[in-house]
């Protein structure tokens, strides 16, 4: 009786590997190296950590949270003092503000987060304050960019 050997399975790449039919074919979705499992969990822990230093009113923190070269889309600057700044204004205009993480999602290096800033205006209810959006990229363990959307009423709105 004669033994075939198959041919060699093709080879998949290292980080991925198929889930499923879609309408194409299969998808593949990436499956972290060991290493990348500390980046997302460090870019978790990042985020966590920017919105209690908001709600805690701990501008100090900024220096240990963001990145020197930080830049910030929404507010147009770089470095962390404008962050500071803007924080300081928020707190100034709306005394009892504070942010509650409604979802937070972590892809590698970057975090999308979906909260609602309580205490200040422009709510869809009369009991809740404005939805932000951000997306932020975290890199040696501090944040390098951000960028984001709110309700937040601007001035003179």
């Amino acid at each position: 009786m004669s033994h075939r050997s198959r041919p060699p399975a093709p080879l998949e790449h290292p980080v991925s590997r198929r889930i499923g039919p879609d309408p194409v074919g299969f998808r593949r979705i990436r499956v972290p190296r060991t290493g990348e499992t500390l980046v997302t969990d460090d870019a978790r822990a990042v985020g966590r950590r920017m919105y209690t230093a908001f709600n805690a009113r701990d501008l100090t923190a900024l220096g240990a949270i963001l990145a020197e070269d930080f830049v910030s889309h929404p507010l147009g600057t770089t470095g962390v003092a404008p962050v500071s700044r803007a924080w300081s204004g928020l707190f100034a205009a709306y005394p009892e503000v504070r942010i509650a993480v409604e979802d937070m999602l972590v892809d590698g290096d970057k975090v999308a987060v979906r909260s609602v800033m309580h205490g200040a205006p422009g709510g869809a209810a009369p009991d809740t304050g404005p939805t932000m959006m951000e997306i932020f990229r975290v890199v040696g363990g501090r944040i390098t960019e951000l960028w984001g959307v709110s309700g937040l009423p601007r001035r003179g709105e």
